[in-house]
């Protein structure tokens, strides 16, 4: 507080006289103390924090479906495992599911944290409990984040979807979810008449050489659609249809594409702590440049890096696997391992 006082001098004039208060030493180092203890105070609340997620984890637990024997999966994704303890400060154990049936129900569960699925597989989850959420995906070496389902025609194919009722048709197998199912879905479901009968052959292999001699002359397929569309994209059906005719997709035309089909996302449950996910998507989306050996360890077969994985990306497919069975049954019946491509 200010003390101000006035003083009249013989001039008339008037002059201000402010005294300032005499703040004392004990005052002041009361003052000082009080500042540094509620500085403290902010630390150790944010440290505490920091430390209750990690308490509350213990082991953070990743669940991956088994490639090989249990022996043969474990030593291949080590590398992955030690990254991510040293990237969340935590142990990380490994659960190695049989399928993809017996990972949804430990995500379910909550036995495991952290998951990679297919995407069918993760619409699957997020259907049984709307308790998940993606976090990144891998692309491919030339940056394609997904795939599409696809009808090939040949030259003397149809030309429009309303032609293919009468077309000749087949598809890569029975159990390929891009080279069968969901095209079949999505051209349904648009109201695309399709062939009474699709044929297949003993191997998606097989159906591809029957469309190249003509035995067929529309084919349900998959492709990257990145590319040189005239060499058959990067990769997928008309790439090797391409390479079974000199190099060149010529005169073999793509007359439909379905709705994106992502990578295979990398998924944790929807409340972990919000400072895990930020390190594990940190974590990942460098993971490719700065330690490429625990990237190759996880995903081997889409060399282009992680990018950040969003829920609306999968809608196309959680329409899908809706269509398939009754709610109760989707978790147990709609997840087998298929066979992507």
């Amino acid at each position: 507080m200010l003390i101000c006082k006035s003083k009249r001098f013989r001039d008339n004039h008037l002059i201000a006289i402010i005294r300032y208060p005499v703040i004392s030493q004990f005052t002041l180092q009361i003052f000082c103390i009080s500042i540094l203890l509620s500085i403290a105070i902010s630390l150790c609340s944010i440290s505490q924090s920091r430390a209750d997620w990690r308490t509350d984890i213990g082991t953070f637990r990743i669940g991956v479906v088994a490639e090989g024997t249990l022996d043969e999966t474990y030593a291949k994704i080590e590398p992955f495992r030690l990254a991510i303890a040293e990237a969340l400060g935590l142990n990380v154990e490994i659960f190695i599911a049989k399928n993809y049936r017996t990972l949804i129900n430990a995500h379910v569960a909550a036995r495991i944290e952290y998951a990679v699925y297919s995407a069918t597989a993760y619409a699957s989850v997020w259907k049984s409990c709307e308790c998940v959420e993606p976090i990144v995906i891998p692309k491919s070496y030339d940056g394609a984040e997904s795939y599409k389902s696809v009808i090939i025609a040949s030259d003397d194919g149809p030309k429009k979807l309303t032609d293919l009722a009468g077309s000749k048709m087949a598809g890569l197998s029975k159990s390929s979810f891009a080279g069968y199912k969901f095209a079949v879905f999505e051209l349904e479901s648009n109201g695309v008449l399709l062939p009474e009968h699709i044929e297949f052959s003993d191997s998606g292999e097989d159906a591809i050489s029957e469309f190249v001699s003509g035995k067929y002359n529309t084919l349900i397929g998959w492709s990257s659609l990145s590319g040189d569309p005239g060499a058959g994209y990067s990769s997928g059906t008309l790439k090797l249809i391409a390479e079974q005719n000199g190099g060149t997709s010529i005169p073999y035309k793509i007359i439909w594409k379905s709705s994106a089909i992502p990578h295979r996302p990398h998924v944790v449950r929807k409340n972990l702590a919000g400072e895990a996910k930020i390190l594990l998507r940190n974590t990942l989306n460098a993971m490719f440049d700065s330690d490429p050996v625990a990237y190759d360890s996880i995903e081997p077969v889409f060399g282009g890096g992680f990018v950040v994985a969003r829920h609306g990306q999968f809608l196309p497919i959680l329409k899908y696997v809706d269509s398939l069975v009754p709610i109760k049954e989707k978790s147990a019946s709609s997840v087998r391992k298929e066979t992507n491509q």
